[in-house]
């Protein structure tokens, strides 16, 4: 007896193996190997053979289901008569296809003791879904799939002719190029126009048959553009190029309609669309289209589509090609730099007159950069009557720069901008002002007779000039109260004077200042030169009441020293002297 054992999946059947009778129950089972219909009810018959019983009877049949660990229960037996136990299974389901078996209670584990049947549940074929497809007019193919489980094994047949004419039904020429369930049909084996085509699904409990029509003029969906590509034509424009669709024959390039694209990389869910006109050029095998009034170096994402121009509707467009991105060329920035700050340091050279001056600014926002910054242009201006003129200028490569020399005592502008390939941006302009302020006063001031009625006065430059000296202001005046001043603007390259015309018997007073754009300094310190007798105002008064006395007491004892000699001479005799002696 052949035992066929099978494990029952959608569609398959495996033979497992073949049991040796050697120990078996001396019996039959029928139906061998029955295809029965889900939901039904079903009968399975377990014959012992008469002859060789064995003393055995009917009641000692167990049945179980694909193993001896699974034992059927008694409820489900019926027993005919002494030689013929019933399985019933009532409303069979997928799910209890498989193998079951009959044997007798004393052969316990021993499957090869057993008889059995495989069965097979399962329902007539669903009508299968179908759907074809062509992407270059000339050729389609169709897929089909299993409409709802059958749970046995379904074979599928596609034909197809055309819908007109009367033609016979041909078979699918190759099952091969697109895959598993579909057909292709290639330009060579149908005649265009529309389509009848149509499958069929069978298995052993019936068939089932789908049907459609499909033109592929009307229905082509082509596959996307290809070897899209995206290059810059400038800091405002983009070039794209784009090859036909794969599989889409040249001789129907005139055929093809495109859509395209474009999004910024700063807003990239916002699509921007080129008008069907705009594109309506585009039927050349090597197409391509500019893109204007772009942003300058900015990556924009641009994407593709395409149709055949004989289809309408939406849905016969293609995929979107894969994104691909371009950037445009750099143009000057846009924006001056911001928040430019300064701060200045005396010159450690020239720590009177030069000062050093540290700027620095914030860079500019990525869309203002219009390309890649390189350097900043920094330029010191004065301020002239024609018109500003640069002085000086450097480049910085960061949002820095110390500059350094600068006069400490003149005002600049200093102009500030960013730079790329394209060249230099707006300017940010600092104003630098003139540090001028009130100078010190000269230092070191003296004054010297140099003949009678002269005197020189000397002076040494201020050790705070606060700014570029112009000039010295020299002032004198007799000691005393009440006198007016003479004064003498001196060049500020001069640091002495010569006061002329004063009197050498009058003691003076002296004082100088300093001059420059901020105005006068204080005045030093003034102070009294005496004559040139060495006399101050007030000793000179004291002195000459003094010489008058000596002077008076001189002439008079030379007159008493005259009478004497006169008085003896006239004893004597003599003569009178002729000169008196000198009392000075």
């Amino acid at each position: 007896m052949l035992l066929l054992i099978s494990l029952c999946l959608p569609s398959v059947v495996l033979l497992v193996g073949c049991i040796s009778p050697a120990y078996s129950i001396e019996a039959h089972v029928e139906p061998l190997d029955p295809i029965v219909l889900a939901g039904t009810n079903f009968t399975i018959s377990c014959n012992l053979d008469e002859n060789s019983t064995n003393g055995h009877t009917s009641s000692d049949i167990v049945w179980y289901y694909k193993s001896s660990k699974r034992p059927i229960p008694s409820d489900q037996y019926h027993l005919v008569n002494d030689t013929t136990c019933q399985l019933i299974i009532r409303d069979i389901s997928f799910e209890e296809s498989g193998a079951y078996m009959c044997a007798l209670a004393s052969d316990g584990g021993n499957l090869l003791a057993y008889e059995g049947t495989m069965l097979y549940v399962g329902s007539p074929p669903a009508s299968p879904s179908l759907k074809c497809h062509s992407n270059n007019i000339l050729d389609y193919w169709c897929e089909w799939r299993e409409g709802s489980p059958s749970n046995l094994r379904t074979s599928y047949t596609l034909e197809y002719r055309q819908q007109f004419g009367g033609n016979s039904w041909q078979n699918c020429p190759d099952t091969q190029t697109k895959g598993s369930n579909t057909c292709f049909v290639s330009q060579d084996n149908h005649r265009g126009y529309t389509q009848k085509v149509r499958v069929t699904a069978t298995n052993p409990l019936g068939t089932a048959v789908a049907e459609i029509t499909f033109n592929p003029d009307l229905e082509t969906v082509p596959n996307p553009p290809s070897n899209v590509s995206v290059e810059s034509r400038g800091s405002h424009s983009l070039r794209v190029i784009w090859e036909l669709p794969l599989k889409w024959t040249s001789h129907f390039s005139m055929f093809l309609e495109y859509k395209l694209q474009y999004a910024s990389e700063f807003e990239p869910d916002t699509w921007h669309k080129i008008s069907r006109r705009e594109m309506s050029g585009m039927r050349r095998l090597r197409p391509a289209f500019n893109i204007q009034n772009l942003e300058p170096y900015t990556n924009y994402h641009v994407r593709m589509s395409c149709k055949s121009m004989g289809v309408m509707g939406d849905k016969h467009w293609s995929d979107w090609t894969l994104i691909q991105t371009g950037m445009t060329d750099s143009s000057v920035p846009t924006a001056a730099v911001t928040a430019l700050d300064w701060r200045q340091y005396s010159s450690h050279e020239e720590p009177l007159f030069k000062r050093d001056v540290f700027l620095q600014w914030k860079r500019l926002h990525r869309h203002q950069r219009r390309g890649v910054i390189t350097e900043y242009m920094v330029n010191v201006m004065l301020q002239h009557e024609d018109g500003e003129r640069i002085v000086h200028s450097e480049n910085a490569s960061s949002t820095v720069i110390f500059i350094l020399g600068l006069e400490k005592y003149q005002d600049y502008y200093i102009q500030i901008s960013a730079c790329n390939v394209a060249g230099c941006g707006p300017n940010a302009t600092v104003y630098l002002p003139d540090g001028t302020s009130e100078p010190g006063a000269p230092k070191n001031v003296a004054a010297q007779w140099q003949i009678s009625n002269s005197v020189k006065m000397s002076w040494e430059m201020p050790s705070d000039p606060h700014g570029y000296v112009l000039a010295y202001n020299v002032q004198w005046a007799p000691n005393d109260k009440g006198a007016e001043w003479s004064s003498a603007e001196v060049n500020c390259n001069e640091t002495s004077y010569i006061i002329k015309d004063l009197d050498p018997t009058t003691s003076y007073q002296f004082r100088v200042q300093t001059k420059n754009a901020g105005g006068y300094s204080g005045w030093t310190y003034s102070f009294e030169l005496p004559d040139e007798n060495g006399f101050f105002a007030d000793q000179e008064a004291t002195s000459r009441s003094a010489q008058e006395i000596l002077k008076q007491a001189a002439q008079s004892l030379r007159d008493m020293m005259k009478l004497l000699q006169n008085n003896i001479a006239e004893e004597n005799g003599e003569n009178s002297p002729s000169q008196t002696p000198d009392l000075n």
